[in-house]
């Protein structure tokens, strides 16, 4: 079976799975039940066993059991040839050396994952596993993150106003403009609620000084992001942007200001910088690193499954004791984390026993082609490829990517 038959065939039963789940009779024939119980009780209060009779007389119980076994029956049957069709299609096509994972990383990036996701009932039943990972103060930061960006969600801006006022030092240290974001939820807030005076209160004693710290914290050059999208030169426009949004307080959805005031992803943008600035504060990544391997893994997948139904088993033992595939996978921007070098010369990638060397001319090549142009020695004088500078091996310098 071809990749491409193989992602068919699972998307079809996949298809077919949700379909049945929409159809599940369980909760429409509950529904049906608890309407007719409601409409009994309000025609004959009290009414006791003979209202309970007249309930099963209008729903057929018995049926509505029949329906709902022969439903979960049909449904389990699709989920079987689910899990059927996934072993058949990836079945021994391709065997990834798994062992040289630690279990121990796994656990901890998955409950890791949980826990920064906010599904803390379902990072506790990892249990022991975790027990000497677990880190007290961290998840309970994350418990009033969570909570914060719930009230946010909900355009409830108290719950991160009072979490502000506990670490704005914290914030200014490392240079945040969270402050500045909030303090434009909160004015935008007054503005649409038409408290007008409360707004101009509210910018002239917070939104103005939140922009004069957060332009001073950038050393005067700073780029703030517009509520509905674009840039401001200065934090200090910004302000005076929506300054000028009181002139139309009362027909904001006809003014210049009505894309960046009444955004419906005002309030979404907002939580998405608090939670940054959360978990940049307890020194954890912006994105689940669990997540970002998920994503990987499946844009490289049908390359790996192709070139496992090219390779046989002894190819493939071979190319996967290694550290480099012998294909390129190519990967998006947004998930490429580390500089790739290719020498020039051998048009080989670098790697760890084959680091880029910088000679003193500024040209960078691999450390296996410098070894063959020097014939070995650290001390014999070679011409650079690409300019008459004379060097040695010892004159290079071994480059971090």
């Amino acid at each position: 079976m071809s990749v491409d038959q193989a992602v068919e065939t699972v998307s079809s039963l996949v298809s077919t799975v949700a379909k049945k789940r929409k159809l599940d009779p369980t909760a429409r024939g509950l529904d049906a039940i608890i309407e007719a119980l409601r409409t009994s009780q309000q025609q004959s209060p009290g009414a006791g066993s003979s209202g309970v009779e007249r309930v099963g007389a209008q729903v057929n119980v018995q049926e509505l059991q029949d329906q709902v076994k022969a439903h979960h029956k049909e449904l389990l049957s699709s989920v079987t040839k689910l899990g059927k069709g996934i072993d058949k299609a990836l079945g021994a096509q391709l065997h990834l050396p798994v062992d040289k994972l630690s279990s121990k990383l796994v656990v901890e990036a998955v409950h890791r994952h949980l826990v920064s996701e906010g599904a803390f009932d379902a990072a506790s039943l990892m249990g022991p596993d975790v027990s000497g990972q677990r880190d007290g103060a961290v998840e309970i930061s994350l418990r009033e993150m969570h909570a914060v960006l719930v009230a946010l969600q909900a355009e409830e801006l108290q719950p991160a106003l009072e979490w502000l006022e506990l670490h704005r030092e914290a914030l200014r240290a490392r240079g945040s403009t969270l402050e500045l974001t909030l303090r434009r939820l909160q004015f935008v807030q007054l503005l649409r609620a038409g408290e007008l005076p409360a707004a101009v209160k509210q910018a002239r004693e917070h939104l103005a000084p939140a922009a004069a710290a957060a332009k001073a914290a950038a050393g005067g050059s700073f780029a703030a992001p517009r509520m509905g999208g674009g840039v401001d030169a200065d934090p200090e426009v910004a302000v005076r942007r929506l300054l000028g949004s009181l002139g139309f307080a009362n027909r904001l959805e006809r003014s210049p200001y009505a894309r960046e005031l009444l955004s419906p992803a005002l309030w979404s943008a907002g939580a998405k910088h608090f939670e940054h600035e959360c978990l940049g504060m307890l020194g954890m990544p912006c994105d689940s690193p669990l997540r970002i391997a998920v994503d990987a893994g499946a844009q490289v997948l049908p390359t790996l499954l192709k070139l496992a139904s090219v390779l046989g088993s002894k190819q493939q033992t071979a190319w996967q004791s290694g550290d480099q595939l012998p294909v390129e996978l190519e990967l998006p921007a947004e998930l490429r984390f580390h500089s790739v070098f290719t020498c020039p010369v051998s048009k080989e990638a670098a790697t760890a026993d084959n680091p880029p060397m910088m000679l003193p001319c500024g040209h960078v090549l691999s450390l296996g082609s410098i070894a063959k142009l020097a014939r070995g020695s650290r001390s014999v004088r070679f011409k650079c490829p690409y300019c008459p500078a004379e060097c040695s091996t010892a004159m290079a310098k071994a480059l971090v990517l």
